[in-house]
């Protein structure tokens, strides 16, 4: 997860090419002290790796880039919220930002403090008329309203999650990668950071 400048040989008649230099510009050593934290971001590589196209992608880079620095900076408690925030500003940078303050069928405005009618398959919140006879996930309206900060629709101070609601948030935004950008893949840091399996149970 280190960044720097490579130096590389580039010939158009081959597509492999000789990477002659590295110049390191940033370690970002405070991931590796705390497991939370590297494990977020090897999910973020994870994506990236799997995702990302093969020509140059500057957002995602640099979304990328951003989601380091600020999981060395966070605060402990504050650690989750911007790990989640994180995740879903890289899905949204690689093309696929989830449909949160507008029904992803028909488009109509969903208004905060309600319930959300969250659909994985259909890429985001559908109104009422169109949650009815889908599968859906119905989330509260504080559970809606920490949506749509982590996916930035709503600006302001992220929110602090308890245990269960972060592990809640956590699986929604793993079962929405798995199913828009994982193609049948297996993804294992995904699986790792989801389940928190270096936490004590």
């Amino acid at each position: 997860m280190s960044g720097g400048t490579a130096h590389i040989l580039h010939r158009d008649s081959r597509d492999l090419h000789t990477l002659t230099a590295f110049d390191l510009q940033s370690l970002p050593v405070r991931l590796t002290r705390d497991v939370g934290r590297y494990a977020t971001g090897t999910v973020l590589a994870e994506l990236m790796l799997r995702v990302a196209p093969a020509e140059p992608h500057p957002e995602g880079f640099l979304v990328l880039r951003d989601a380091l620095r600020r999981l060395e900076e966070a605060e402990a408690p504050a650690l989750e919220a911007v790990a989640l925030e994180r995740v879903w500003a890289l899905v949204s940078a690689l093309g696929f930002a989830p449909a949160v303050d507008r029904c992803v069928r028909d488009g109509r405005p969903l208004l905060p403090g309600e319930e959300l009618a969250w659909s994985v398959s259909e890429g985001g919140a559908l109104c009422d008329r169109c949650a009815r006879g889908t599968e859906v996930t119905v989330l509260p309206p504080e559970g809606g309203a920490a949506l749509r900060r982590l996916v930035r629709i709503e600006e302001g101070p992220l929110p602090r999650f308890d245990p269960k609601h972060a592990a809640a948030h956590r699986r929604l935004v793993a079962r929405y990668v798995r199913h828009h950008l994982g193609e049948g893949a297996p993804l294992a840091a995904l699986d790792f950071w989801q389940q928190r399996a270096w936490a004590p149970a």
